[in-house]
């Protein structure tokens, strides 16, 4: 069951970008077609990241005399790790954005996550309604 980070911005509609759900989980996309998913997401930053990562370590393996395997591998390897952090990138951009992440959620699909992540929008949203309400001074008849 994949597991999704809710993020929710309050002064967007909830039927348009208001909420937002980043599944958790390594990216093969991200894995497959780095600068393509970068792109995709509109993470300028990540695609700086892995184009200026990808440059560096294959001129650094190329300065050194390191055979064409090892550029290769060393290639790959950058790549998985961008991958392993693809979400994270998107979860910066949306906190960077003013999205306030309102926390795990889970489902079968993705409409089953957004449910989750409305009742819990729901249930924080009443929490804080709570919080705000003044106190009533009950009387109890005893006093003087």
């Amino acid at each position: 069951m994949p597991v999704y980070s809710a993020y929710f911005h309050k002064e967007q509609s909830l039927d348009g970008n208001g909420l937002v759900l980043v599944e958790d989980q390594f990216s093969w996309f991200a894995f497959l077609l780095p600068a393509v998913w970068a792109i995709r997401h509109q993470l300028w930053v990540a695609l700086g990241i892995y184009a200026a990562g990808s440059v560096i370590i294959q001129s650094g393996l190329e300065f050194v005399g390191s055979s064409s395997n090892l550029q290769f591998i060393s290639g790959v390897a950058f790549t998985f790790l961008y991958a392993s952090f693809a979400d994270e990138f998107r979860h910066m951009k949306l906190i960077s954005q003013g999205y306030t992440e309102i926390g795990p959620t889970t489902g079968e699909g993705l409409e089953d996550g957004e449910k989750m992540a409305l009742l819990i929008l729901e249930n924080q949203q009443a929490d804080e309604m709570n919080k705000n309400m003044p106190e009533t001074v009950q009387a109890n008849g005893s006093e003087k």
